[in-house]
């Protein structure tokens, strides 16, 4: 954000994940541009109660005292997807690789998050203006 205030930049900023953090940053630099976070379910302040974006952040600031970082909610989610891996048990003589193929989406701490037949993934994402 400094780098941004040296050239006066006042143009939009968009920022990915856990850019949310630069807000702070973005106020110090004194930057005029309108700033937008693009973010994850799990990266918005409100989370609807219930949702395992809710249960997965209240537990994890009751065991360290702060909101779970980014990386953190991907690691988790990795380990969500291997529980919806396992969790078709049907056939009982699926190989590891069969069963993670079969998980085609599945609800992570990050939200509801979908397997492309490529294997990459897709998050739900917005976009909001924050400045």
């Amino acid at each position: 954000m400094s780098q941004m205030a040296e050239v006066r930049w006042e143009k939009a900023l968009i920022g990915g994940v856990n850019i949310n953090l630069a807000v702070a940053d973005y106020d110090a630099a004194g930057l005029k541009g309108p700033f937008w976070l693009v973010e994850t379910e799990a990266m918005q302040e409100n989370l609807p109660a219930g949702s395992e974006a809710s249960i997965f952040r209240a537990a994890y600031k009751q065991q360290y005292n702060e909101n779970p970082a980014f990386h953190s909610l991907y690691l988790a989610d990795a380990l969500y997807f291997i529980a919806a891996a396992h969790a078709n048990s049907s056939p009982a003589n699926l190989s590891e690789v069969e069963r993670v193929k079969q998980v085609h989406d599945f609800t992570g701490p990050s939200g509801q998050i979908q397997v492309n037949d490529d294997g990459t993934l897709r998050f739900v994402m917005s976009a909001r203006k924050v400045r």
